[in-house]
């Protein structure tokens, strides 16, 4: 009978194959990084843009619902919330109709402020002679409508003014309408801001003209353009 046995491996055969094992694991882990790294930044600048660690919570709704969600988002901040501090109503009675804004609690300067006033002729009077000959020209009239003027100013501010014929004797014929605010998004420069001030001083006047009846105002039936700085 042959003696058969199993050759020997030759010298060497067994540190070869752990190079080779050694040398595909190597491989693998360079694949692994190069797939891996545009994942994680991918990743990464996914949660860089959405953030999901923040919140903005604004209202849906606010200041004798003329002012809604989308008018406030030009204004605030990337995480934060809006509260509503807000009196009075747009109906023509005393007391006048206040309504703020403010960002994350804080009081001194409002996100948005509208307020509507009863003003004497003196003060209606200067605001309609604002951009005549010798007066100021930093504001820009807005074209409201008949018996309607209104101001924006390079920093935003709305002044709107119209004479109600529809109010009591005992009380002011006239009414102002002031829009402004502290943006926490942006500056009060910008177009976006401004032009959420004009639109929201122009819905104010639309729901206080039509709650009053005061048939001697005739507003522009769709928002009017925001003038240049």
């Amino acid at each position: 009978m042959s003696d058969e046995r199993t050759a020997p491996a030759p010298a060497g055969t067994f540190e070869t194959a752990l190079r080779e094992v050694a040398r595909a694991r190597t491989q693998r882990r360079r694949w692994l990084a190069i797939i891996g790294l545009p994942v994680v930044a991918a990743a990464g600048l996914g949660a860089w843009v959405w953030k999901p660690w923040q919140s903005v919570n604004l209202p849906e709704s606010a200041c004798w619902s003329v002012v809604t969600k989308a008018d406030l988002k030009p204004l605030a901040g990337d995480d934060g919330t809006a509260t509503v501090d807000s009196s009075g109503d747009l109906s023509g009675r005393l007391p006048y109709p206040d309504c703020r804004i403010y960002w994350n609690g804080a009081k001194r300067k409002p996100l948005l402020s509208v307020t509507v006033l009863h003003p004497s002729d003196t003060v209606y009077n200067h605001v309609l002679g604002l951009g005549k000959p010798g007066t100021s020209l930093d504001p820009r009239p807005i074209e409201l409508g008949a018996g309607v003027t209104g101001w924006i100013t390079r920093d935003a501010n709305v002044d709107l003014v119209y004479r109600c014929d529809a109010v009591a004797a005992a009380d002011s014929p006239f009414r102002e309408i002031l829009v402004s605010g502290s943006p926490v998004s942006g500056d009060s420069h910008s177009t976006s801001v401004r032009e959420a001030h004009v639109g929201l001083a122009w819905r104010t006047a639309a729901a206080a003209i039509r709650a009053e009846g005061c048939r001697s105002a005739a507003l522009v039936a769709s928002q009017p353009a925001t003038p240049a700085q």
